[in-house]
């Protein structure tokens, strides 16, 4: 069994390869003998403007360059990058003290793998109106009136009326949610229109069960 590690926003390159290669990946790749893989994502406007103060723009230049600079990390080489960021700052940008460094330890893998976070079903949770990265597949998938509702709903604090609004037919199309004949179903027109990996949350008295369970339909 692999294991995912916690999803990293790419909004300041530099700072994202450090979290993802060194805190997020390389420590628990040790510890559990190289079973981890990397996660990664541009995340939105208000996540980068709020909690890297950035502007939220390139967003698949910053992705490549966190991908780029963490693959460097596990490889132990000494980091000296010029790109969206520029490890360590040059003194024409006011850098003084700076020089190129490498980790201390030593990854047990030369790379790790990584999965970049594309669009998921979500409807209103995240960003705002008029610019919603989540909200907008839903109204491509043809549910635009209903994920109008519930992103109203859900931007003024009433998360009840926003889940009540949330169409079932919805919850069918992109949840593997029912009864075994059906979820197994599901899992084989998943795997026919291509997909590979399933992102699984097993509900009930024995989350085990339920897990090996799916395993063998897989």
């Amino acid at each position: 069994m692999e294991l995912s590690s916690p999803l990293t926003c790419t909004g300041d390159p530099r700072t994202a390869a450090d979290r993802a290669a060194a805190l997020e990946c390389a420590g628990p790749d040790a510890l559990t003998g190289g079973r981890v893989l990397g996660g990664i994502g541009a995340s939105g406007p208000q996540v980068v403007e709020v909690r890297h103060g950035r502007r939220h723009d390139r967003p698949l230049g910053r992705t490549r360059e966190v991908v780029e600079l963490s693959r460097r990390i596990w490889r132990r080489e000494v980091i000296e990058h010029r790109g969206i960021t520029d490890p360590p700052l040059p003194p024409e940008k006011g850098g003084t003290l700076g020089k190129p460094l490498k980790p201390l330890t030593h990854p047990v893998r030369g790379t790790v793998s990584v999965y970049v976070a594309a669009l998921g079903p979500y409807v209103g949770g995240m960003g705002a109106p008029g610019r919603n990265f989540y909200h907008d597949p839903v109204c491509s998938y043809g549910y635009a009136a209903a994920a109008a509702a519930v992103q109203e709903h859900y931007l003024v604090d009433r998360e009840k009326e926003a889940e009540a609004a949330v169409p079932a037919g919805l919850l069918e199309q992109i949840c593997l949610a029912g009864p075994a004949d059906h979820v197994r179903e599901r899992v084989e027109a998943f795997r026919e229109s291509g997909v590979t990996m399933f992102d699984a949350t097993p509900v009930g008295a024995d989350p085990a069960r339920l897990i090996e369970r799916v395993r063998g339909w897989l």
